[in-house]
């Protein structure tokens, strides 16, 4: 379990009975306010207000629960919660070693210098440090899939440009080797925009297929990649549709520029040169 001291938790974080208050002191019974986790581990049958909790052996003294609060993800942000957490007044189980946390509206790098000085004139032999803001704590917490995360992007960045290259060669090369049987097309009466959608609907079949074929790798694959996503789910229905889309979209660019050409050939020209 892990331990932490504070002398208040945010109200919106409270689920169940009380925080701290002025008549938690040293004399006064020892209590304790614990997460969510914890109750869901060894109290799911019961009301936890009220039960004790010992901390050692049977010697030890019995904390009172009086509060329970929301499960908090100190450890690592892209693994899911797996400790229970306590919380102790400071009045019954002071230490050398606090973390204070400060909420406010305004831009938080601002307020390093008035957070020392307050510590210092609450207890000059106080000193404080390590002083960073939310988001530098989240950043920290997540810099270990960072550069990871940041090669698959790049791979895939890189993947999409050869795919559309790809597309394009295959899309040109058979609008060359078909040159011939358009222009014929043509001088039976087809129009340009029946080429055009003859082209297209021929390639993007052959798209559809291999994206078809890709999402189904990717459902059977993704699920390796879970420890490297925050925020996001191994089978996110919006990033499925997003990158399928973003990938017909290149395709589609892809395939027209052939069609394009193919609805230039002129008849008389493709059957004379073939």
């Amino acid at each position: 379990m892990h331990r932490s001291n504070t002398a208040a938790i945010f109200p919106f974080l409270v689920l169940f009975g009380r925080v701290f208050s002025d008549t938690d002191t040293a004399e006064s019974p020892p209590v304790v306010v614990i997460d969510e986790y914890l109750v869901d581990r060894y109290f799911s049958d019961r009301d936890p207000i009220g039960q004790q909790i010992r901390w050692g052996g049977p010697d030890t003294p019995a904390f009172t629960v009086v509060g329970v609060v929301g499960t908090v993800n100190s450890i690592d942000l892209g693994e899911p919660v797996s400790k229970e957490r306590l919380y102790y007044p400071v009045t019954q189980q002071a230490r050398v070693n606090m973390t204070l946390m400060v909420k406010t509206s305004l831009d938080p790098e601002s307020l390093t210098s008035q957070l020392r000085a307050t510590v210092q004139a609450t207890d000059p032999e106080r000193s404080t440090t390590n002083i960073r803001t939310m988001n530098q704590w989240m950043s920290l917490s997540l810099d270990g899939r960072r550069t990871p995360t940041a090669l698959l992007a790049v791979f895939g960045v890189v993947a999409v440009v050869l795919s559309a290259i790809g597309i394009y060669g295959v899309m040109a090369f058979g609008v060359a080797q078909r040159v011939r049987e358009l222009g014929v097309r043509q001088t039976l009466g087809a129009s340009r925009g029946s080429i055009l959608a003859l082209v297209l609907s021929q390639g993007l079949r052959t798209v559809a297929i291999g994206l078809g074929l890709g999402l189904l790798g990717a459902l059977l694959l993704t699920r390796f990649l879970q420890s490297l996503l925050f925020g996001v789910g191994a089978y996110d229905v919006g990033v499925f549709v997003g990158v399928t889309t973003l990938l017909l979209v290149v395709a589609l660019a892809a395939c027209y520029l052939p069609a394009r050409r193919a609805t230039r050939v002129d008849p008389m020209t493709a059957l004379r040169d073939s």
